[in-house]
């Protein structure tokens, strides 16, 4: 017993990060990816729009980032979000991809709020391809395929196409056309 008191101090400091470990692993999200709840559209057009979209991060909820955005993007249309550093212009692409809700004023895809959809299916809808995107030590197709990892090879090639990065690809001195370009 004598030996043990001399660690019930790193016992203690234990335990108060356990419980912080503890309450991360028991948070329930506001939006959950896993839930079956919403809808699913059977077509998507892609057209996006907010309408009087408020917002401010939860951790600064003083700082109003958004105020009142109305935007619509049509399907196929590309657009260019610019301003300085805390604009709102990544906070736009994060309530597009359903990572927060907006304090006020909804978000919608062809017409239908995003609140009302399936969050995981309406994710599996979404490619993004960030500023500085991030790549894995492995073959192109497999930095595709972990988007939907079931997409075959001509899911695959229409990806890369719809990012504009085909053409990059079939450049690069190992692609040979007889074969699998990635």
């Amino acid at each position: 017993m004598g030996y043990a008191v001399a660690h019930f101090e790193t016992f203690a400091v234990a335990r108060g990060a356990a419980t912080a470990i503890f309450q991360i692993i028991n948070h329930k999200p506001n939006i959950d990816p896993l839930s079956d709840a919403g809808t699913t559209l059977k077509e998507v057009k892609g057209d996006i729009e907010f309408r009087n979209v408020r917002f401010s991060y939860p951790a600064r909820p003083n700082v109003k980032i958004l105020r009142g955005l109305n935007l619509k993007i049509y399907a196929g249309q590309m657009v260019a979000i610019v301003g300085g550093s805390g604009a709102g212009k990544s906070t736009i692409l994060e309530l597009v991809q359903r990572k927060y809700d907006p304090a006020q004023g909804d978000v919608y895809l062809d017409g239908q709020n995003l609140k009302d959809l399936k969050v995981s299916w309406y994710r599996q809808q979404l490619g993004v391809v960030g500023q500085e995107p991030l790549l894995f030590a492995c073959s192109i197709r497999e930095n595709i395929s972990y988007g939907s990892p079931t997409a075959t090879e001509e899911d695959i090639i229409a990806a890369a196409k719809k990012a504009n990065a085909h053409g990059f690809i079939m450049q690069q001195p190992d692609v040979s056309v007889n074969h699998f370009p990635y």
